[in-house]
């Protein structure tokens, strides 16, 4: 029988990561910004992390795989999540434009299903002119 390696030290700091992500995200909505200023931080860490992690699970199996065959297996595993998110993302900005109060532009909904980073007004950040003015 295989002997796992489990890093318990790893997976609390993970979570630690997973729950700073979760209080950033909801401080905003709550009006709490205070609670984990820095929070999106721990996404970095989170995604640093769960790479060692699957390296460390696929260590063996990726020798007899090859790249292509542990590619097409991660594939698989993550599309489906990754689509059913922004279904539920482009659902929620419908309802809000219905009610004009959303915060998502065409352009950053259609990024997001093509992997590209959102435009930078798409996700809220001031435009060059205006950090000029406020410049000035």
């Amino acid at each position: 029988m295989e002997q796992s390696r489990k890093y318990h030290g790893l997976d609390a700091l993970r979570g630690a990561a997973a729950i700073g992500v979760l209080l950033f995200h909801s401080s905003q909505s709550l009006k709490t910004l205070w609670l984990a200023p820095s929070g999106y931080l721990a996404v970095d860490l989170f995604f640093v992390m769960s790479g060692f992690v699957i390296a460390n699970a696929y260590e063996r199996r990726l020798r007899d795989m090859g790249v292509a065959r542990f590619m097409r297996v991660r594939i698989i595993r993550f599309l489906p999540l990754f689509y059913l998110g922004g279904l539920l993302g482009l659902g929620r900005a419908v309802l809000l434009t219905l009610t004009d109060t959303s915060d998502v532009t065409p352009a950053g909904a259609l990024a997001y299903f093509f992997f590209l980073p959102a435009p930078p007004a798409a996700q809220g950040c001031p435009s060059s002119e205006h950090l000029a003015q406020s410049a000035a």
